[in-house]
């Protein structure tokens, strides 16, 4: 902007007297203006802002350090304390003892059972072991271990002469079992002898 019209005309030269009030005036009516065209033209410059500044964000804190993990001297995770163990509870065992009870094993009651044919006739041959011969011992369970050798004689009648023979025959060497005897029952086997029906006894 020409600023030449702020200088005064040729007219008002200074002279060295008291410039004219009407002079006067006009001089600080200029100044004024001036004065309010810097006030405009720097009040922009004021309210500007760098953009870097404007735009700028709170600051983001940095991230924290790392979580470092160290191994025990083993290489194995520290074992969990028996009150806080997930797992369940653990049972100890006192020193010496044993979690499983030892077997029994039952005593052999027939040493063998064998068929044989005496005089013709097809018969049995059962020979006990001592426990079998044991009085008192269970005729039940020597007809079962009969039965686990030779599962072919299993016939009531063969059962009733097995159990009158370890009931009131043991000490016989053998015994001597024939299946063609009649089943007569248990009571006319042991009146009988052990022996039933017309098969002559061969001992």
């Amino acid at each position: 902007m020409p600023f030449g019209w702020l200088c005064p005309g040729p007219q008002a030269a200074f002279t060295g007297a008291p410039a004219a009030p009407g002079w006067a005036h006009i001089v600080t009516r200029r100044v004024t203006l001036v004065l309010a065209l810097v006030a405009v033209g720097f009040g922009p410059l004021s309210g500007c802002r760098s953009p870097a500044a404007s735009d700028s964000q709170p600051p983001v804190p940095p991230p924290p350090p790392p979580i470092r993990i160290t191994a025990s001297a083993t290489g194995q995770p520290p074992a969990a304390s028996p009150g806080n163990s997930s797992t369940g509870t653990a049972v100890s065992a006192r020193p010496g003892a044993s979690s499983t009870s030892p077997a029994t094993t039952a005593p052999r009651l027939v040493s063998s059972a064998s068929w044989v044919t005496r005089s013709g006739v097809r018969g049995l041959k059962v020979v006990p072991t001592t426990a079998g011969r044991t009085a008192g011992v269970d005729a039940e369970a020597v007809w079962q271990a009969v039965l686990r050798v030779r599962p072919d004689a299993d016939t009531p009648g063969m059962h009733d002469q097995l159990v009158c023979h370890v009931e009131f025959a043991s000490t016989k060497g053998a015994w001597y079992l024939e299946p063609a005897r009649p089943d007569v029952g248990y009571a006319a086997t042991v009146a009988a002898a052990c022996n039933p029906g017309s098969v002559k006894d061969l001992g």
